[in-house]
């Protein structure tokens, strides 16, 4: 896997099956600020 200089440093998760299996990655990329619609 090569280093994206735009990606390298967000977080992210492998999301895997019952069997273990890696099915999946994702990018815990979160708003900062949160969204004026996701305000109590």
């Amino acid at each position: 896997m090569h280093n994206d200089p735009i990606f390298q440093d967000v977080p992210w998760d492998l999301i895997y099956d019952e069997n273990g299996e890696l099915i999946g990655e994702v990018y815990l990329i979160l708003p900062d600020p949160a969204p004026s619609w996701r305000k109590a």
